[in-house]
């Protein structure tokens, strides 16, 4: 009897609810979900959620075989040169092209490469928000603790544009063939 219950229940509720239909009703909407706004949650967009990009959509990100390749619990992860090119936020020219947050961090190798990426990555309309390399170190808020695909220490950068103050995190333990911390 006590099994009937909770049986009927989930009977009566049913499966999955179909996706809604476009205004057209032609097509089902898009399942892709949308981006997370700006705000003060925590990341460039959002808090721990992992944010949605057409520019995100490779999954090499989640790769955590890689975190293997970490020699000690607290060195740096050894990547081919291959899985270097796929780190997330390589290749990004802009600070509105990376959704970071401490789930997803950008990651470089060391602390230079961390101020390295900021200094190099500008603002949507072209500036660049620090004058040297000592004021992109300025801009970092601390050690958030264990994050991104392999649990390393995570920084995070506030990052002054003048569209807004993006909030950057970094992981600074995936080093590349000829990088070292």
């Amino acid at each position: 009897m006590r099994l009937l219950v909770p049986l009927t229940l989930l009977a009566a509720c049913g499966g999955s609810s179909p996706p809604p239909a476009s205004a057209s009703g032609d097509q089902p909407a898009s399942r892709e979900p949308a981006p997370t706004p700006s705000g003060a949650e925590g990341g460039a967009r959002g808090g721990d959620e992992v944010p949605s990009r057409e520019d995100d959509r490779d999954p090499s990100w989640t790769d955590t075989s890689v975190c293997a390749q970490r020699a000690d619990q607290f060195g740096p992860i050894k990547l081919t040169a291959a899985q270097a090119t796929g780190r997330y936020g390589h290749g990004a020219t802009r600070f509105d092209q990376v959704m970071t947050t401490k789930a997803r961090a950008v990651e470089v190798c060391g602390p230079s490469g961390e101020i390295d990426w900021l200094f190099a990555t500008s603002c949507a309309d072209g500036s660049h928000p620090f004058a040297d390399r000592s004021s992109a170190h300025a801009a970092r808020r601390g050690s958030m603790g264990g994050g991104s695909r392999c649990g390393s220490i995570i920084d995070l950068y506030a990052v002054p544009c003048p569209e807004q103050i993006y909030e950057v995190y970094m992981d600074m333990y995936m080093c590349g063939p000829d990088e070292s911390m």
